[in-house]
């Protein structure tokens, strides 16, 4: 029994010494253990926390560092980095794998080294560092099947297997992880702009409550359109290049700065570039970004300099040509900036008869001049389009005596709506046709110049005041009227009223005469929304004479009795026929206007209100037999 103990015993200890054996001299690589990472991934810890980042590889040197405007190139010159791009590379990073780790004992039974895997010469070196953690990585050959890249760390022995994807994520060059935008900023912060130009005064517009405003070197209104242009310049500005501190030369930075920079345009003093100071809010000093020569190996860039990097970048060349604009290009064309409904009332003087016009409801006009009427909404919406659209080709200085010079012939435009108000006062010029007018506004300096094909739609609508009184004569709903009358020339009379109330029936107001019920149901649609085709007159002055007298012997007299207290009675008077067409001419008594009614209209208003009542047949006595004849 104790032989047998003893036996089992030295097999346990010979089984035991064995695997103690075969686990410190196994001769495969070893997948993933502790020192890869729980997930067994080739960081063992995550890289959220890194703000120091180096790159080196194909003989450059790239140093990042995170800072509170984000991370930024240190090396080999400074610039920004792109943000994207280096959280792009961070995240590749801390997903890399381990596929496999073979370690120093295992290299040294295999008599190995670290230069055997390439990794004492390494096609690339990755720091990356945190306020807690520094990793070293050196990226080696590839497998020789070429599906796996040899890796290892700084102060370890071990060899480690990744995925060959890793070194492919690496940038070529380290401008690869520049920012290629040349203005970092937010352009709604923007309030000021500053611009410098070779041979041109010194401008400045401003960011008002009413919009961008020119404030040197005069003042007047920026175009929107063009300051939102000169802003998509600045944004999309594009970075190609770093030309000076050379990329492969960064020492070069301290050399002879200013000579440098005056070979590029880009001196203080410097008379070839453009300069732009741009405020921001919050910053009383501004950013300056200097624009010089173009690069001659380079077609269509500029060199260029921001206050905020030091290094003398190639740009697209947009924002140089946009910013070389003259001051008239900048300037807001148009004359009359308010939006038609802000306006409540339009006076026209210069033009006989004068014209007033004021707003009565949302999209009703009145007339006050040269008649009180209701006005033709449509019409008074053509002349405030063509007014609002006047847009100035160029601008002309006042001289001293623009207001005595401006005073023949001219045509003044006042414009008022809340509290605004606009007055537009377009000079008299001579006989000869020219191929601008002149017009000015209240409170600004330089005189507008405007096509005179734009001048002469607004004229032609001016010169036709009848167009603005409306061309509804009536607007009387079927229910409001009691009692129609009608007079015509050859002496008939034709009367017609409801039977009690509005809602009972019509009937004839003269005995032996019946209701002509669809000539009554054509007058009473014509007098629900009557209109004419054109005003012949106002009633004013000379010209309204012929008209008036074609009423001496009228066609017809319409008189139509209401229901409402406030409107008793309408009498429309139907004269000769007009001039021109197949109509005829109408006015309201109590009013001078003259009107044209259309044909149709005519048409339907000559129908008969009342028939003849029609002879009514005597019944026949079915009840009593027929006579019989007797022989």
């Amino acid at each position: 029994m104790p032989s047998y103990r003893t036996t089992l015993g030295l097999l346990v200890a010979c089984i035991g010494c064995g695997m103690l054996l075969w686990v410190l001299n196994r001769s495969g690589p070893q997948t993933g253990g502790p020192a890869a990472g729980a997930s067994g991934m080739l960081f063992p810890a995550p890289l959220r926390e890194a703000d120091y980042l180096v790159i080196e590889r194909n003989g450059y040197r790239a140093e990042l560092r995170l800072g509170a405007d984000g991370w930024m190139l240190t090396q080999p010159l400074a610039a920004y980095a792109s943000q994207t791009a280096v959280q792009r590379l961070l995240d590749k990073l801390e997903r890399a794998s381990l596929h496999a780790r073979i370690e120093a004992h295992e290299l040294e039974l295999r008599e190995l080294t670290l230069d055997d895997f390439g990794l004492l010469k390494p096609q690339a070196r990755l720091v990356v560092a945190g306020p807690r953690a520094r990793a070293e990585l050196m990226l080696g050959d590839l497998t020789a099947t070429g599906n796996e890249l040899f890796a290892g760390f700084m102060h370890s022995d071990d060899v480690l297997l990744t995925d060959p994807a890793l070194l492919a994520a690496l940038p070529e060059t380290p401008f690869e992880l520049s920012d290629s935008s040349f203005f970092r900023g937010d352009r709604r912060r923007i309030g000021a702009i500053g611009l410098r130009r070779p041979g041109q005064p010194y401008l400045k517009m401003s960011r008002e409550p009413g919009g961008w405003m020119i404030t040197q070197p005069l003042t007047a209104r920026a175009d929107e359109a063009a300051v939102a242009a000169l802003l998509d310049a600045l944004e999309g500005t594009r970075i190609a290049r770093f030309v000076w501190p050379a990329p492969d030369s960064p020492d070069d930075a301290g050399v002879n700065r200013r000579t440098q920079l005056a070979r590029f345009g880009l001196a203080e003093e410097s008379e070839q570039g453009v300069q732009l100071q741009l405020w921001m809010t919050g910053d009383p000093v501004g950013r300056r970004i200097r624009l010089g020569t173009p690069v001659d190996s380079l077609p269509g860039h500029v060199h260029a300099l921001a206050e905020d990097g030091p290094a003398v970048v190639a740009v697209t060349n947009t924002l140089h040509d946009m910013a070389q604009l003259p001051v008239v290009a900048l300037r807001d064309k148009r004359l009359l900036v308010i939006a038609p409904d802000e306006i409540g009332t339009l006076t026209v003087q210069g033009i006989e008869p004068p014209l007033a016009l004021r707003r009565a409801a949302e999209d009703a006009w009145e007339l006050t001049s040269p008649v009180a009427a209701p006005a033709e909404s449509a019409q008074v919406a053509l002349l405030l389009e063509a007014l609002l659209a006047l847009r100035a080709t160029g601008f002309e200085t006042e001289p001293a005596n623009g207001a005595a010079a401006a005073t023949a012939g001219a045509v003044q435009v006042d414009l008022a709506g809340g509290a605004k108000a606009l007055r537009l006062v377009r000079a008299g010029g001579g006989g000869e046709a020219q191929p601008t007018v002149r017009i000015s506004l209240t409170n600004e300096t330089d005189a507008y110049l405007v096509p005179t094909s734009q001048w002469a739609r607004v004229e032609a609508l001016l010169h036709r005041p009848a167009a603005f009184r409306s061309r509804t004569l009536f607007e009387l709903p079927a229910g409001s009227i009691r009692r129609i009358a009608v007079g015509r020339a050859d002496g008939t009379q034709e009367v017609v009223e409801h039977e009690g109330n509005s809602t009972a029936g019509w009937r004839p107001a003269t005995p032996g005469r019946a209701i002509n019920r669809p000539a009554l149901d054509g007058w009473l649609q014509q007098l629900a929304h009557l209109r004419a085709a054109r005003i012949v007159s106002l009633g004013t002055g000379s010209a309204a004479e012929p008209q008036i007298g074609a009423f001496d012997t009228p066609y017809a007299e319409v008189t139509i009795d209401l229901t409402a207290e406030d409107r008793l009675r309408r009498v429309l008077i139907i004269g000769a026929p007009a001039p021109f067409g197949g109509g005829r001419l109408a006015m309201v008594k109590g009013h001078d206007t003259v009107f044209e009614l259309e044909t149709a209209t005519c048409l339907q208003l000559e129908q008969p209100l009342l028939l003849p009542l029609e002879p009514r047949v005597k019944d026949v006595d079915t009840t009593r037999p027929p006579n019989t004849e007797t022989p």
